[in-house]
């Protein structure tokens, strides 16, 4: 089967970037989302994954968060727990 394109002189550029940047990738997932206005690309922008495991090296996170609330129903405690007296 034969197959027809036809490209406006505006898309022209656009359309090579695209070419352009799918030859460079070669292999694998390629995302790219154009914005369209009245038939013409006005837009153009790759949606790029990095791992950061294989650009930054290994990526090692330790964060360790603790909260604590003591509650005692006793009035007049010694002013380092939340009671009733100081509601």
């Amino acid at each position: 089967m034969n197959y027809a394109l036809s490209i406006r002189d505006w898309n022209v550029k656009p359309h090579l970037d695209i070419e352009n940047d799918i030859q460079t990738q070669k292999n694998g997932l390629f995302t790219f989302t154009i914005r369209l206005n009245n038939g013409n690309i006005v837009d153009y922008n790759v949606t790029e994954y990095v791992n950061p495991r294989t650009k930054y090296g290994i990526i090692k996170t330790l964060i360790i968060e603790e909260l604590r609330i003591t509650h005692t129903d006793r009035i007049g405690g010694s002013g380092d727990e939340v009671g009733n007296d100081h509601l």
